[in-house]
């Protein structure tokens, strides 16, 4: 399937950005193919030696939907971007912002038309919890917790000192990986469609109707006019308001 590829969706985001959320609506407006993180097995510490361009094409091509042939998908977290670049040019791992522009110029390349959508989420302490909560509870979607309602972290073993540290050592990682998304947006302003966490969140009508706009002007033609939502928050906003408090007061106990 990989020779027949014309195309490519690009979805460069970060961990627990909203990334989840933007594929799933970029997927149900058809006409963009299925972006998810079909790199998770050649990126982790089960991947297998001798990885090559060959192997990223085999995971994009996963991205294909039957009624839009030839157009692939995938998610490029940030942290990903080194060992992907690497398997495509066969040399050494650069620094992820290199990787990612590197990425990006093989795409144009190799592809006829490429849709790249960047995602930030402008609160960066936020992003920040929300990895540590995941990490502290392994839960990272609402499904996995065998819920549509209700608060998927209910009884969950959080002790306030325990998630302040974990939030500590998350944030730092969240705020360069944010500032490699801007600079790539910055470095091609023609190419890539900046989405926001806020915007994505607030206004399905809108964002939907940026993401179809942003589709057009490179190419690619969405079926639908706006996304179909199901995903929920997991974490609602008067916890994540006691999170942020608790960690506020944390820092200012040890500044």
């Amino acid at each position: 399937m990989t020779h027949e590829l014309r195309a490519i969706t690009l979805v460069l985001a970060s961990q627990r950005s909203g990334s989840t959320l933007l594929c799933r609506d970029i997927e149900s407006l058809g006409g963009m193919g299925a972006p998810r993180e079909y790199f998770l097995d050649i990126v982790g510490r089960s991947a297998r030696n001798g990885l090559t361009e060959a192997d990223v094409l085999d995971r994009i091509a996963r991205g294909v939907k039957p009624e839009a042939p030839g157009i692939g998908a995938v998610k490029l977290m940030v942290s990903y971007a080194p060992r992907i670049d690497s398997y495509i040019r066969g040399a050494e791992a650069v620094a992820p912002q290199k990787a990612v522009q590197n990425i990006i110029d093989w795409a144009q390349e190799r592809f006829d038309r490429v849709n790249l959508i960047a995602l930030v989420r402008g609160n960066s302490l936020e992003q920040a919890i929300s990895r540590a909560v995941a990490n502290m509870t392994d839960v990272w979607h609402r499904h996995e917790a065998g819920m549509k309602d209700g608060n998927p972290y209910a009884g969950a073993k959080l002790p306030t000192r325990a998630l302040n540290l974990a939030i500590l050592e998350a944030l730092p990682g969240v705020i360069r990986q944010t500032g490699v998304i801007r600079h790539i947006v910055r470095a091609n302003p023609d190419l890539c469609g900046l989405i926001k966490y806020e915007h994505l969140a607030a206004s399905l009508e809108d964002s939907s109707a940026q993401l179809i706009a942003h589709a057009r002007k490179v190419g690619f033609e969405p079926t639908e006019t706006v996304a179909t939502r199901s995903l929920q928050k997991l974490i609602d906003k008067d916890s994540t308001e006691v999170f942020k408090a608790n960690f506020k007061a944390f820092m200012k106990r040890h500044l």
